[in-house]
């Protein structure tokens, strides 16, 4: 089963999400994520409303800072804890 599918099928979305940052952390090594809430939904194979939703949690929580086009990454050790 593709990776995407199982995700999809047995990750909740807080865990989708928090790897995906994670997995863009490891791609490019800087906790700054260049990347619209639109490009993050179309790969995480969700709505846009979903993936803002869900960053503004994350952000509540200080996990991370939400800019226009980026995401900074604040709590690398929250995100990982999430992700399991």
């Amino acid at each position: 089963m593709p990776w995407v599918l199982q995700q999809i099928l047995y990750a909740h979305f807080d865990e989708r999400m928090a790897r995906f940052l994670l997995n863009e952390y490891g791609k490019t090594g800087t906790k700054k994520i260049r990347m619209t809430q639109e490009l993050i939904a179309k790969e995480v194979n969700s709505a846009r409303e979903v993936v803002a939703r869900m960053l503004r949690q994350f952000a509540d929580e200080g996990w991370i800072e939400v800019e226009r086009g980026a995401i900074n990454i604040k709590d690398l050790d929250a995100l990982r804890k999430l992700a399991k």
